[in-house]
């Protein structure tokens, strides 16, 4: 797995992000966003349940101090506390992988067209959503996997296989996987007081706001996920330490009450699972060992701030392919070859509503109507997971592409096939 620091490689992400602002903020086409953190709306037509538009986050200057303190990757001891999540009792919820398919830890298996779908309507819809050979607004691939397999894939003639593409906030859901992860390990606690130092002076009511409340985006804490020069997401971008920013801002909601998206919250859960493991190095060897070395995902980017710590609301970059292994892992309830990589619940509790938000659980997208669940990042970028199908959908796309029209389609084939 690659890193992409603050020095010259990342700086140039943040001036791309800025020079999106203008597209960001005058713009009202939601299925369409246009910047790199985004804010999410509801969008109960499509599979995803809700497409990304605008997102970032605010933080203050870094006061932690860095520590040498070891990286920590290994399991748990035997006797961790186990996790208090939702249990499923209805196997059938999560298709089991069949011994005749083998996990695509090292390679992906090609399997055939379920009986039903019409491959012409689809490569009508995948030539639709590609434009000209030379489009520079596209959806950029497809990546269809049926009971394990790869049984639809095509890229645009601008795009390759083996090309990573930017996450934006499809990271999101990569960075709950990890909280998941810790609290399966026993170093958090789900509903327990978030760990930030900074939130624990006497008479601090954000000292109230949990884990849950930060996963589903209803910490209670000021936040405008909004681009535009001076905005807090920006600033958050810019700053040495970026969660510093979101920490620093003030109590406006009782946490758990409202729901307010916000890229600066995801960034403070992945400040909170650095500071646990003992600091960036620490989180990267973390996530390598224990999520990304497993599923076999060698592509994927983490792009970190100026201290090496990884922004969390985006920056997980990764092939279509590798995208569609971590989809995977949800489909087949955190297990992977037989290895328990999710503590048991996670993905039941990571789909279930939120109070504040039926559309949304531990950073995924819902959409009830439709059976599904989606990891979103901006411009179109998408996981999209149908338990009852044995279904992973995977786009990737430029700004101005029209993904959800193409997954959609895509979905209604699986679906009517059956």
């Amino acid at each position: 797995m690659r890193r992409v620091t603050r020095g010259a490689t990342a700086l140039v992400v943040v001036i791309v992000v800025v020079g999106l602002c203008g597209a960001c903020s005058s713009s009202s086409d939601d299925a369409t966003p246009a910047s790199s953190a985004p804010v999410a709306e509801t969008s109960p037509g499509t599979v995803a349940a809700a497409a990304e538009t605008t997102t970032s986050t605010p933080v203050a200057p870094a006061t932690t101090p860095a520590t040498t303190e070891a990286p920590t990757t290994d399991p748990p001891p035997t006797d961790a506390p186990a996790p208090t999540l939702p249990v499923t009792d209805e196997a059938s919820e999560y298709p089991e992988q069949s011994p005749d398919v083998p996990y695509p830890t090292l390679e992906w298996p090609v399997g055939e067209l379920p009986d039903g779908v019409d491959q012409r309507a689809l490569d009508a819809a995948v030539a639709t959503a590609f434009g000209a050979d030379d489009a520079e607004a596209r959806v950029r691939s497809l990546v269809v996997v049926k009971g394990g397999e790869i049984v639809y894939e095509r890229y645009h003639p601008l795009d390759t296989p083996d090309q990573a593409t930017s996450s934006f906030s499809v990271a999101k859901s990569f960075t709950s996987a990890i909280i998941g992860i810790l609290i399966g390990d026993g170093r958090l606690e789900l509903d327990a007081p978030a760990p930030v130092e900074e939130w624990q002076a006497a008479g601090d009511p954000r000292g109230e706001i949990t884990l849950d409340d930060l996963l589903r985006m209803s910490s209670g804490l000021e936040w405008e996920e909004q681009y535009g020069p001076g905005s807090v997401v920006i600033e958050m971008l810019q700053a040495p330490h970026a969660a510093d920013i979101p920490i620093s801002q003030e109590l406006v909601a009782e946490p758990g009450s409202e729901f307010e998206y916000s890229t600066g919250t995801t960034a403070i859960l992945a400040d909170i699972a650095a500071d646990e493991l003992g600091g960036g190095d620490a989180l990267d060897a973390y996530v390598h060992a224990r999520l990304l070395d497993p599923l076999g995902m060698t592509s994927t980017v983490l792009l970190e701030d100026g201290t090496g710590t990884w922004f969390g609301g985006l920056g997980a970059d990764s092939t279509p392919r590798d995208f569609a292994k971590f989809g995977l892992l949800f489909l087949r309830d955190g297990v992977w070859d037989g290895e328990r990589i999710l503590p048991e619940g996670w993905v039941d509790a990571s789909r279930s509503p939120s109070s504040t938000n039926a559309s949304y659980g531990l950073q995924w997208w819902l959409n009830e109507d439709m059976g599904t669940y989606a990891a979103l990042g901006l411009f179109g970028q998408q996981i999209i997971i149908s338990a009852e199908l044995d279904l992973v959908i995977v786009t990737t796309s430029t700004e101005g592409g029209d993904p959800a029209t193409l997954s959609n389609a895509a979905f209604e084939q699986f679906a009517s096939a059956g």
